[in-house]
């Protein structure tokens, strides 16, 4: 079968398109690695998740090349969302949200836990953003919040264990998530929320209902 001339040219690009796409999630891998991210690393993230989010190479898995093999590191729902955190800046809250919001049919579950630990850094930050999105959108970056902290603290908090005098030292408990110390949990996240409740009384009102509601459902613990 002959080739013609423009179905070769399409092939290659096509080839060189998806270089490209896999030389960027292999970007975005490294940007995640970085242990402080700049202005400029935040911005050639949100580049790149803006440019290949919806392509292949960056809707699952990314994959990358380390020590010679192929490794997958995650979606880059996810190492997007540690470059915003690793940034801890309100732009790289904004960007975030930004981009959740622009992606609210999405099934990924990777929304919600970055979300949640951009919250329990930056809450403020997080809830004036949310505060300012139209209804639906507001709403389902709370329910990203509450659905991120019922996952990322499914385990609850390390409970210090009492200790009579003389007796042998022991490990902390693990407390499970429950209806009854959940809210001690939510609180603990960041100092702050202690004021930021009179500010955003119905967000975070809104917030606790929910896991609570979730708790009750599930019996009190996950």
């Amino acid at each position: 079968m002959k080739l013609t001339s423009l179905t070769i040219v399409a092939v290659l690009f096509t080839l060189s398109a998806g270089r490209r796409c896999q030389q960027s999630a292999e970007e975005l891998y490294r940007l995640s690695q970085e242990q402080t991210v700049t202005a400029d690393m935040l911005a050639r993230a949100g580049v790149i998740i803006g440019t290949y989010g919806s392509k292949n190479c960056l809707k699952d898995g990314v994959v990358v090349n380390a020590g010679g093999k192929r490794v997958e590191t995650g979606t880059a729902v996810y190492l997007y969302g540690t470059v915003c955190l690793k940034s801890d800046t309100r732009s790289g809250v904004d960007r975030f949200i930004e981009y959740r919001a622009a992606n609210l049919d999405s099934p990924n579950e990777e929304f919600a836990f970055c979300i949640e630990r951009l919250f329990a850094r930056r809450p403020g930050d997080v809830l004036e953003k949310i505060a300012s999105l139209d209804e639906r959108k507001k709403t389902e970056l709370l329910d990203d919040v509450v659905w991120g902290f019922l996952s990322n603290h499914s385990t609850g908090y390390v409970q210090p264990v009492k200790r009579q005098p003389g007796a042998p030292r022991r490990l902390s408990e693990s407390v499970g998530l429950s209806v009854d110390n959940c809210k001690n949990i939510f609180y603990g996240l960041n100092a702050d929320l202690i004021t930021l409740v009179r500010t955003y009384p119905e967000e975070i009102g809104y917030i606790l209902r929910q896991i609570q509601g979730y708790l009750e459902t599930w019996g009190g613990a996950r």
